[in-house]
């Protein structure tokens, strides 16, 4: 019918969505250099920075919006009877999913560490070497 064929594009088009993003946050740095605007990057001029600050975190997070929709239309599919086996679907699903979370729990811990363990606001307690304090400290 109508309402399982619209069911079934949408379920494509959120599937395909999200894995076309997956790739373009593997590739934005070759698509950049052909002059190619993908779905993870704004615009042409993003740089290695602007990327990791701002565009990874957002495409990531986009992965899962198009995960939840495809999954969403996955068990609509299922309710009206178009699709009786859906578990390696689901399993696709899950998979892209999976590499999305664990891609924004690593960036995530990695701006942490970046904000808590800044270099330049910690102060080198070590003794400068030829001074008094340096000297002294010296074992005989």
């Amino acid at each position: 019918t109508n309402r399982m064929l619209n069911i079934a594009l949408r379920f494509f088009r959120h599937l395909l969505t999200a894995k076309q993003i997956h790739d373009d946050c593997h590739d934005w740095q070759e698509d950049m250099k052909n002059g190619f605007v993908n779905l993870a990057i704004r615009n042409r001029g993003t740089t290695e920075a602007q990327f990791w600050d701002s565009c990874f975190e957002d495409a990531a997070e986009k992965i899962l919006f198009h995960v939840r929709k495809a999954r969403k239309s996955l068990a609509e599919l299922k309710a009206v009877g178009a699709l009786k086996m859906t578990a390696h679907l689901e399993k696709h699903l899950g998979s892209i999913e999976h590499g999305a979370q664990l891609a924004l729990a690593e960036k995530r811990r990695a701006d942490d560490f970046r904000r808590h363990a800044t270099f330049a606001g910690n102060k080198d307690t070590r003794p400068k070497p030829g001074t008094r304090e340096c000297l002294a400290k010296r074992p005989r």
